[in-house]
């Protein structure tokens, strides 16, 4: 399986991104040019993780590749126009990751997502990202299966995203706040534990897979969801967080990791999860 990782997906996820930085170099408003540039320049190894599970059985190894590096480049190039241009607007935060509602959601008609965000011309790059989400949706058998997880994961992650990049004041009240009012009381979980867990795409990107299954029943979505949220999603980001703890600091970035008391608490923590 590594083999046909490094072999067969790692070429298609470099095409699938050197379509998508000559669209971004067309977009006239230099703000959102650099932002998107940067947002796949630097950020490819997300495409390229995520990108393992067009490995799962059935699915069409282009197009799944096509459908995880396209909804991967919507959510790292929002979290530049969040969290590097400078804004820090609830609303414009908001009305940008309706991108990724409208990506997961073909019954959806797309929307005006910078209304509220003071940069726009992006001659369609969002747009353009939006759809080729949607048209490979449709090559999916089983998608309305796994539709309504989801949407479920892309609401929570598009919460997450607003509150994460709000000022330094009120971000985390802002977040504790919406993350105590989601906890499942079952799971003993911190709430910053849920928010990271909210932040993963990994569960989108494999019940996307999945659903190339024509005869997909509900008790594994079921499954999948129970595994991956908030077990996997929050190992996923407490790692991330973790690994990028110093990086972060030096940044003033938000880290979640940072809510422990300790390092050993930390590491006790991921070894739960």
């Amino acid at each position: 399986m590594i083999i046909r990782f490094i072999s067969q997906v790692f070429p298609l996820v470099s095409r699938e991104l050197d379509y998508w930085i000559s669209m971004a170099e067309q977009i006239p408003d230099r703000e959102l040019r650099v932002q998107a540039l940067a947002s796949i320049r630097s950020k490819k190894f997300h495409a390229q993780g995520g990108s393992v599970y067009a490995l799962y059985p059935q699915n069409d190894l282009p197009g799944t590749v096509r459908f995880i590096v396209a909804l991967q480049t919507i959510s790292d190039y929002l979290d530049n126009l969040c969290d590097r241009a400078g804004v820090m607007d609830e609303s414009a935060f908001f009305q940008l990751h309706l991108a990724m509602r409208d990506a997961t959601d073909p019954a959806r008609p797309l929307s005006d997502y910078y209304r509220h965000y003071p940069f726009k011309n992006d001659q369609g790059y969002l747009e353009q990202l939006v759809t080729t989400c949607r048209q490979q949706l449709k090559r999916q058998p089983s998608y309305h299966l796994v539709m309504p997880e989801i949407v479920k994961y892309v609401k929570h992650y598009s919460q997450l995203q607003s509150y994460k990049h709000l000022s330094l004041k009120i971000r985390e009240n802002r977040l504790q706040g919406w993350a105590q009012q989601n906890l499942d009381p079952q799971n003993d979980i911190h709430w910053w534990e849920y928010a990271a867990a909210t932040g993963s795409t990994l569960g989108m990107f494999l019940l996307y897979a999945v659903s190339a299954d024509p005869i997909l029943k509900s008790p594994l979505v079921e499954a999948i969801d129970r595994a991956y949220f908030p077990w996997v999603t929050g190992l996923h980001i407490l790692l991330d967080y973790f690994i990028d703890a110093r990086e972060d600091a030096e940044m003033g970035d938000y880290n979640f990791t940072a809510n422990y008391q300790s390092n050993s608490e930390c590491l006790n923590r991921l070894a739960y999860f």
